[in-house]
C-alpha cells in the first residue's frame, strides 16, 4: 500500500537579510547581559526535534516539539521565531501548557523562512522569556537538529520495513548530482518503524513537505497515523 502525493514547485533560495541575523545576535546578548533570568526561572528547554528528524523544508508548514523542565504547575507558552522569504523576524506562538510532575512535550507547526535562517525557539510565561534555544541551518547537537532543504528535494517516507529501492534510488541521486547537480533534483528517504511511529508529526500540516508516504504490506498503522494520513492524502 502507498500514499503519494506529487508536485513541481519553484524554490527560491533568498538569503536571510541582516535585519534578521542582527535581532539573533541582539537576543543571544541579552540573554548573555541577564543568564539569571533562565536560573531563577528553573523552566528549561530539554530537546527539540524540528521537522523529520530535523530535516525541513524552506516556504512550507513544518512541525516542532519542544521537551521541557520546571516546576510543576508553571504554565509556560512556546514561540518560535523564524524568517519569512524576505528575512524579515516572524514570531509563531504556540499553545499554552502547564507543567506537570514529569517532563512535557509542546507542539506546534511553524514556516520556516530562507534557507540559511536559523530557528529560535523560546519558552515564555506572560512577556518573560524563561528559556530560549537557536538552533543554526545544517547544526547538529545535543539539544536539536536542523537540516534545511529546497521544494525541488523528492522526500520520502516508508513506514514498516525499510524500502531498499527507495535507499538505493536516494544513493544513486546523490552520486549523479555531485557531477550534474541540474540533471536530477535531490531525492531524500526516511525509514520509521512501528517503534519509531511517535516521532512522526501528529499536525498534518507538517507533512507538508512530504511528497510520498510508502507503507510496507506487514506494516500496521496505528489508527491516529491512519487517519492523519487520510487528511493529508
Amino acid at each position: 500500500m502507498s500514499l503519494c502525493q506529487t508536485g513541481v514547485f519553484a524554490s527560491a533560495k533568498p538569503r536571510p537579510s541582516l535585519l534578521f541575523w542582527l535581532l539573533a545576535g541582539l537576543a543571544s546578548l541579552w540573554t548573555l547581559a541577564i543568564p539569571l533570568r533562565a536560573a531563577e526561572s528553573k523552566v528549561h528547554i530539554q530537546s527539540v526535534q524540528v521537522g523529520f528528524r530535523g530535516v525541513v523544508e524552506v516556504g512550507r508548514w513544518n512541525s516542532l516539539s519542544i521537551r521541557a523542565s520546571g516546576p510543576s504547575g508553571t504554565q509556560i507558552t512556546p514561540r518560535v521565531t523564524t524568517a519569512d522569504p524576505e528575512g524579515r523576524p516572524v514570531r509563531q506562538p504556540g499553545k499554552p501548557v502547564v507543567l506537570g510532575a514529569v517532563e512535557s512535550v509542546l507542539s506546534l507547526v511553524y514556516q520556516h523562512g530562507p534557507i540559511e535562517s536559523p530557528v529560535i525557539v523560546e519558552l515564555l510565561n506572560g512577556d518573560q522569556v524563561l528559556d530560549e534555544l537557536t538552533l543554526y541551518a545544517d547544526s547538529q547537537n545535543s539539544t536539536g537538529t536542523l537540516q534545511t532543504v529546497s521544494q525541488l528535494t523528492d522526500f520520502v517516507v516508508c513506514l514498516g520495513e525499510p524500502q531498499l529501492g527507495f535507499e538505493a534510488a536516494a544513493e544513486a541521486a546523490r552520486e549523479i548530482r555531485r557531477t550534474d547537480p541540474d540533471l536530477l533534483a535531490p531525492l531524500l528517504v526516511q525509514n520509521y518503524s512501528l517503534s519509531q511511529v511517535p516521532e512522526l508529526p501528529t499536525d498534518v500540516r507538517g507533512w507538508e513537505s512530504v511528497d510520498a508516504c510508502v507503507i510496507s504490506a506487514d506494516c500496521v498503522v496505528p489508527d491516529a497515523l491512519g487517519a492523519l494520513l487520510k487528511r493529508w492524502v
